[in-house]
């Protein structure tokens, strides 16, 4: 019986900590860089200025950004959870909102939908090392000289070929 109940309890904490996974994201890469603030409604404001270049209201910007703790830059590669969307209208646009909380620090902010991304964890990468069994190649035309150190051009046909496991570039003379 306790065998029984201590699998049961292992498979549905396996369970839980497989399906959390899924629900972690990370900011995108790239640019414009990722605004994110403590405050909604100041996230709004903000990407509603830069969105339309409002140059007129740059003062209003900093404040907000100083007031509402706003941070424009890479968090680098931090995971997050969603506590919740929002939908904010500014002006006769509507921002996705989304409150999300820090995985590794607890910290809680609000960034826009379109900048969140599924969360992929840079230390699990793995590189394809087979070979690629379609042989592919092409030509290859260069300057190579004879005994003499007279130069002439030279073209071979080059293809790569996975032999034991590995690519190898095949070289054969056209002239």
């Amino acid at each position: 019986m306790k065998t029984c109940l201590l699998a049961a309890l292992l498979m549905s904490a396996s369970y839980s900590g497989f399906s959390a996974a899924d629900d972690l994201y990370m900011e995108r890469k790239g640019a414009p860089a990722v605004t994110t603030c403590n405050n909604a409604d100041a996230l709004a404001t903000v990407a509603e200025i830069r969105q339309n270049n409002m140059t007129s209201r740059v003062d209003e910007l900093r404040e907000i950004e100083l007031t509402s703790k706003c941070y424009t830059g890479m968090m680098g590669d931090a995971s997050y959870t969603i506590l919740d969307i929002q939908k904010i209208t500014k002006n006769g646009k509507t921002y996705n909102i989304t409150h999300i909380s820090r995985t590794t620090m607890k910290s809680d902010r609000y960034i826009l939908s379109e900048d969140l991304t599924p969360y992929v964890d840079p230390t699990k990468f793995t590189l394809d090392t087979s070979c690629n069994p379609n042989s592919i190649g092409g030509q290859v035309n260069r300057m190579e000289a004879d005994k003499d150190g007279r130069l002439y051009l030279k073209k071979y046909m080059v293809t790569s070929k996975c032999v034991n496991g590995k690519n190898t570039a095949v070289w054969k003379p056209l002239n």
